[in-house]
């Protein structure tokens, strides 16, 4: 580890241990509604959660999801080639990380790439909740929930009849973002929001004959909200458009010699459109009921001018709706009942191939006991996935199972028993214990190891921690372990296209530490992550005792925060992340040398008025060397070089 980064961890940590202060914010009191749907606090989450508001979403210049999360305990986020992903509690690898991982918007699940299109400007606070919402979004939710909870609508300044925002950066290869939104109060009930974002983001590697590497991306969003005597209807539409030229991998000798390479170069565009309308009511004083329904659509076109080659990559379509209902039956206990539906089609490029779907229905119910300064929480969910699929047109899959119809249905569980102990006004603990599950996407049914069938992965986990303030110092501290069978995962060593496969059970524990503390106009935090991992058990003799590839055992962060003027402040956040194995070693044959790096990140504010902020901001300043993704084939390793570093310049005035 860098030496310079190892006298950075002891001065904060030393700082953060004997240092006094005058100023407290409570965080154990910020809402968040990840773990239910409704409004709850910190403090009544059995959780390790982070979470990161809009004013320092604003005043550190964020660019991305990436700028906006990076710091929270327990979770990697990380660029990947053109989307982003989030690796929560030891995830895996970029490749496997989203399969892992829900990332909702508003508390409705949604796919990877509708992450990269959210304007950061209309976010007002990130949940990140490690370990969380097996039972209220069942499928997937291995490694945890990171809910984005957008601006309200209909949120006005005192005799305003509208509000919104006007933002512009400029970055380092000419790359650039502008958005404007704009939201007006109709009448008494009814709100509407219009959205405009779009965004050119430009590689420092080289482009080719036909052109640069870049990503343009445009947004709109139209939203509509009514309100009800004792609720509201939210309507909303929205339409994303891309155009990219996105890099390749390359060779071991050029990642070092010429980090400018691009590697092969593909080319192409997607647009989606997500239809959604949502309803809240106050049946009684004591019962609520939510319900959403919606249809999201994206379609493809992706090629290699240079081969002529069109990549495979299916259409994709997605209905989906859920209703739950939470009744107070007393003044201190509750229960939810609620039942929700995804149905997913894939829609091949090959239009003599039939659609593939997947049907997943699922039930679940909780229920809170609260018993003077003990909570009880228990919850259990039911679900099943149907899946009429066609095996793709490729090795490794039997010529005779190649574009055959198959069937396949699953039925799984999960279950939380939780306990908190509220010791004193400010402190909690808590236990909890729980099982989770994923199936597999579609895309994995279709291309596995020989066709064969493909085993849901199931996970169960134990969890204790404690959030409070011990010596003027938010803490928030948390252990775990996690035993997770029929890991799916893909095989790179033998078969060059990836097929995946169930490469047995594994098993992680780790230790999650948040603490913050203020010294006047200087506020310093620390965040340290510790997972050990290994595939414990595999009908694969080979893989036995061996670490989960590309998870770093450590992942150590350091914050500071500097108010220069009541206009001026400054922030620095400092990333170190460990060792791991390639993405695709899970036998460990190849040296554990990749991570070990750190990246800091250097952000300057100003508000020369109180509706104005201007940004200046440094990702990487250090210009640190690392890949997002490292492979084996061709008889070398193969690179996908993250970004260096960039610049950018950033300004937002709302109104």
């Amino acid at each position: 580890m860098n030496k310079k980064f190892m006298l950075l961890s002891v001065f904060v940590c030393t700082v953060l241990t004997y240092a006094k202060f005058d100023e407290k914010v409570i965080k154990l009191e910020e809402s968040v509604i990840t773990t239910d749907n409704f409004e709850s606090s910190i403090k009544e989450t059995g959780a390790n959660i982070t979470v990161i508001t809009s004013e320092e979403i604003e005043e550190k210049g964020a660019q991305n999801l990436v700028d906006v999360v990076r710091m929270a305990p327990g979770v990697i986020v990380s660029h990947y080639y053109d989307s982003i992903r989030f690796d929560v509690r030891g995830a895996g690898s970029p490749v496997h990380a989203e399969k892992n991982t829900i990332v909702t918007l508003d508390g409705i699940p949604i796919k990877g790439d509708q992450i990269t299109n959210i304007p950061i400007a209309s976010i007002e606070r990130v949940e990140v909740v490690p370990g969380g919402g097996g039972i209220l979004y069942g499928d997937g939710a291995i490694g945890g929930i990171v809910n984005i909870r957008l601006k309200k609508i209909d949120s006005f300044a005192e005799g305003k009849n509208y509000s919104g925002y006007i933002t512009g950066s400029a970055s380092s290869h000419e790359s650039n973002k502008f958005g404007i939104g704009v939201n007006t109060k109709i009448t008494e009930k009814v709100a509407t929001s219009v959205g405009y974002n779009s965004s050119l983001k430009r590689s420092d590697k080289r482009g080719d004959e036909y052109g640069d590497i870049f990503s343009k991306r445009k947004n709109f969003v139209l939203s509509t909200k009514y309100n009800l005597n004792s609720g509201e209807i939210d309507l909303r539409y929205t339409r994303d458009e891309k155009k990219y030229a996105k890099d390749g991998d390359v060779s071991e000798d050029i990642y070092e010699s010429d980090s400018k390479n691009p590697g092969n170069i593909s080319r192409g565009e997607s647009y989606s459109n997500d239809y959604h309308l949502g309803y809240r009511y106050d049946l009684s004083s004591k019962t609520q009921l939510y319900s959403y329904l919606g249809f999201y659509e994206k379609k493809f076109e992706t090629h290699n001018p240079k081969t002529g080659t069109v990549i495979p990559k299916d259409d994709e379509e997605k209905i989906y709706g859920k209703i739950q209902a939470k009744h107070n039956y007393t003044d201190n206990d509750y229960f939810m009942l609620g039942t929700d539906l995804i149905k997913e089609i894939a829609t091949p490029q090959d239009k003599t191939i039939d659609d593939s779907t997947k049907d997943s229905y699922g039930i679940f119910l909780m229920n809170e006991n609260k018993r003077g300064k003990f909570t009880f929480l228990q919850g259990i969910r039911y679900n099943k996935a149907e899946y009429n699929y066609y095996f793709r047109d490729r090795d490794p899959i039997p010529v005779e199972k190649r574009n055959v119809k198959t069937k396949t249905t699953y039925e799984d569980y999960s279950y939380t028993l939780e306990t908190r102990y509220n010791y004193n006004d400010s402190g909690v603990v808590y236990g909890k214990l729980s099982r989770d599950f994923r199936t597999p996407l579609i895309s994995e049914m279709r291309y596995t190891v020989n066709a064969e069938k493909l085993n849901p992965q199931t996970q169960d986990t134990v969890e204790f921690g404690i959030k409070d303030y011990l010596n003027d110092t938010y803490i928030s501290l948390s252990t775990f372990y996690k035993m997770t069978r029929d890991e799916i995962y893909y095989s790179g060593e033998e078969y060059s296209n990836f097929p995946y496969y169930n490469i047995g059970d594994t098993e992680r524990y780790g230790v999650e530490l948040f603490a913050e503390r203020y010294f006047g106009k200087l506020t310093l935090n620390t965040s340290v992550t510790y997972i050990y991992h290994k595939i414990k058990e595999s009908k694969f003799e080979s893989l036995e005792g061996k670490e989960v590839p590309f998870i770093p055992n450590w992942k150590l962060g350091f914050g500071a925060r500097y108010e220069f003027t009541s206009k001026i402040v400054g922030n620095m956040d400092v990333i170190y992340y460990g060792n791991y194995f390639d993405s695709d070693d899970p036998t460990n044959i190849r040296k554990k040398d990749q991570g070990d790096y750190a990246t800091v990140d250097l952000s300057l504010s100003y508000n020369p008025i109180v509706d104005l902020t201007v940004t200046g901001r440094v990702n990487n300043i250090f210009d640190e060397k690392y890949a997002t993704y490292v492979g084996y084939w061709d008889n070398t390793r193969q690179y996908n070089r993250g970004d260096g570093r960039i610049y950018t310049v950033e300004a937002t005035y709302k109104f």
